[in-house]
């Protein structure tokens, strides 16, 4: 194990702040204007039709990555530089010439929790590994959302759908991917509806297979990585409304109330410590047509390598108390 990034020293102060509410104050900013909606439609029409405008354009503005203004990639990139400040991030590769020499790959990291945050480290501003060159995937959802459309851009995420990964894998770059996705979310909310001690981490991963057909039909290896302390992010009050889990998990997120940095409701996540831990490249062949077999053999054996990366690190970078749950 190698600690390749240690912001555990740094110091926050206005700038990290500021950094996240813009990259993530967008939550709270969205609640209050639609709640504020028939106040401005009676007082403020004029105001109101110059916000619906600006967001009309920030739709109509394409999100394809090359053809964004250079100030919102340096934007991105500044965001991104503090964030690993403000949540003291670190970053611990098992073996970073196995990763060099394994060439573009898939990397999955879990758990989801209530935002996948930590992805946002395997920027290459920050997680600079040798031979991989990665992007972010996350829900298209935030996509479809005017100007946290810009920003998720500029951070240089892009949309989980199948066509774009294909796209960016035969272009070369190693895709992140967290496919516990909103399920993991349900799973939040019913431990708490049902009191289940905080100190399991549950994992929705054996019905989520298709990582790894991509794994297959594009011969790219799959490294499992795991995040330690997003489960300190954010407070959060769910229900078990088997109605509205259906939703979320139609829609890509999870209709919850969350509160984060001082309280806010859908506010910034409170200051914390997250640490990456990312594992060796497990080697896939590459097959056009896998059959369930060989899809069901590499994610027992993938699942194994994870379970086995969480073991070793967990008393080093994690809580030794805490236990995985893969379901």
């Amino acid at each position: 194990m190698k600690l390749t990034l240690d912001n555990s020293l740094a110091k926050r102060d206005a700038s990290h702040y500021i950094a996240m509410g813009v990259w993530l104050g967008w939550h709270t900013l969205y609640a209050g204007f639609f709640l504020a909606f028939p106040v401005l439609a009676f007082l403020h029409t004029r105001l109101l039709l110059i916000v619906l405008s600006a967001m009309s354009l920030s739709l109509l503005f394409p999100i394809t990555r090359n053809i964004q203004p250079r100030f919102g990639y340096a934007l991105g990139e500044w965001i991104l530089r503090k964030a690993s400040e403000y949540f003291k991030m670190r970053i611990v590769v098992e073996d970073e010439e196995a990763l060099e020499k394994c060439g573009p790959a898939i990397f999955i990291l879990e758990p989801h929790d209530i935002l996948p945050l930590s992805i946002f480290a395997f920027n290459d501003c920050i997680c600079r590994l040798k031979g991989q060159r990665m992007l972010g995937c996350i829900t298209s959802a935030c996509f479809l959302i005017p100007f946290m459309r810009q920003i998720y851009t500029w951070v240089n995420a892009v949309p989980v759908d199948r066509r774009n990964l294909d796209e960016i894998l035969a272009q070369g770059f190693s895709p992140v991917l967290c496919p516990g996705g909103v399920q993991e979310t349900v799973m939040l909310v019913r431990q708490q509806q049902e009191h289940v001690a905080n100190s399991d981490i549950i994992l929705f991963l054996l019905e989520r297979k298709g990582f790894v057909k991509l794994a297959l039909q594009h011969g790219r290896p799959l490294v499992p990585c795991f995040s330690f302390g997003l489960r300190q992010s954010f407070d959060f009050i769910g229900t078990s409304n088997s109605t509205i889990f259906a939703i979320g998990r139609a829609v890509g997120g999870l209709p919850l109330l969350f509160f984060g940095l001082f309280g806010l409701p859908f506010g910034p996540p409170k200051p914390c410590q997250y640490t990456n831990i990312i594992g060796k490249p497990l080697s896939i062949p590459r097959i056009e047509q896998p059959s369930q077999e060989d899809i069901d053999k590499h994610h027992a054996l993938f699942i194994k390598a994870l379970r086995a990366l969480f073991e070793a690190t967990k008393h080093e970078y994690g809580e030794p108390n805490i236990s995985l749950r893969i379901v």
